[in-house]
Order: structure tokens, then C-alpha cells, then sequence
């Protein structure tokens, strides 16, 4: 299971190499489950933010507003994901997004 980002898609060339690299994973994860089907089992989690750090308070305060229940991912969040995917034979080759929202909020 790879990790990757769920605010990959927002443009800031703040973070450009940042972003590439988590975009890269995902289609390494795709391409890999596709070679391997049936072999092995590869997916990828996407969290959006949940461990801030107090230079990003508000960040993590904007982000919060967006979520339809003004909550953030936790990390039991994303381990619960993990957990799934490790334990649910048929899911590969897919990128699961853990954010409570916020990256559908930012694409409307």
C-alpha cells in the first residue's frame, strides 16, 4: 500500500516536485496492479491533512471549513483504511481517498 496525497490536485508551485512525486505514486500503484493482477495486490491511500504542525494551523483551519461535517482525517482514519485494503482480497490497483470530503469540495 503506497501513500499519496489528496490535495495533489491543487495548484501551488510551492510544493511542484511535492505534488509530482505523490502523482507519480499513484500511477506507479495503477501500473504495477495492472502488471501484477492476480500475483499481487497494490493500492494506495490518499490522506488529506491530518497531523498538523503548528506553522500550518491555518491551513488546517481552512481545510477543516471545507468539510462537510468541519472535521478533519484522522490517523485512525487512514489506518482503518489500510486495514480494509489489507484485509479485502478483490480491491487492487486503486487509489482511496481519505479526507473527509475536502477534495470534493475543491473540485465544485
Amino acid at each position: 500500500v503506497n501513500i499519496s496525497d489528496a490535495l495533489i490536485d491543487n495548484t501551488s508551485a510551492r510544493f511542484a516536485n511535492y505534488r509530482l512525486s505523490k502523482r507519480l505514486i499513484e500511477d506507479v500503484t495503477i501500473s504495477l496492479a495492472a502488471l501484477y493482477k492476480g500475483e499481487l495486490r497494490i493500492n494506495c491511500i490518499a490522506p488529506g491533512p491530518v497531523i498538523p504542525s503548528s506553522s500550518d494551523m491555518d491551513f488546517f483551519d481552512r481545510m477543516r471549513n471545507l468539510c462537510p461535517d468541519k472535521k478533519l482525517p484522522t490517523t485512525d482514519d487512514v489506518c482503518y483504511t489500510l486495514e480494509n485494503l489489507i484485509r479485502d482480497q478483490d480491491i487492487t490497483g486503486e487509489v482511496v481517498t481519505v479526507d473527509c470530503g475536502i477534495s470534493a469540495t475543491l473540485r465544485h
